[in-house]
C-alpha cells in the first residue's frame, strides 16, 4: 500500500483474495484498509474472502454493526450480497466473528 501512493500509475482497486481463518492475512488486510466484499469458492473449490479498496474515492461505514461467526458462510454471503462489508475481525471466548458495516449513502 506504502508503494502505492508513490507510484503514478492511475490504479482504481486494489483486491486479493484470503483464506478464512488465516488470521494473520485477515488482520494484515484490514490493517491496511481493505474491506471484505466477497465470499467465493475459488482455487479448486476452496472458500477465499475477496477483499477490495477505491484507492480513488474514501468511504465511510457507519452503524449498526453486525458480528458473524467465521464459520456461518451462508450469513455473511447473504449480507455482502445485501450491500454489507466485512470491516474487521474480532475473537470473542476462542471464537473469530466478523464485523460487517454498510457504507455510508450519499
Amino acid at each position: 500500500m506504502e508503494e502505492l501512493k508513490s507510484r503514478r500509475d492511475e490504479f482504481k482497486y486494489v483486491c486479493c483474495t484470503v483464506a478464512p481463518y488465516n488470521i494473520p492475512s485477515l488482520k494484515d488486510k484490514f490493517d491496511q484498509g481493505l474491506a471484505i466484499g466477497g465470499l467465493k469458492r475459488k482455487y479448486g473449490g476452496n472458500w477465499r474472502y475477496i477483499f477490495v479498496k477505491n484507492l480513488k474515492e474514501e468511504f465511510e461505514i457507519l452503524p449498526p454493526f453486525k458480528e458473524v461467526s467465521m464459520k456461518e458462510f451462508k450469513e455473511q454471503q447473504d449480507l455482502l450480497n445485501a450491500g454489507w462489508r466485512g470491516i474487521s475481525l474480532t475473537e470473542d471466548h476462542g471464537e473469530w466473528k466478523l464485523i460487517f458495516g454498510k457504507r455510508k449513502k450519499g
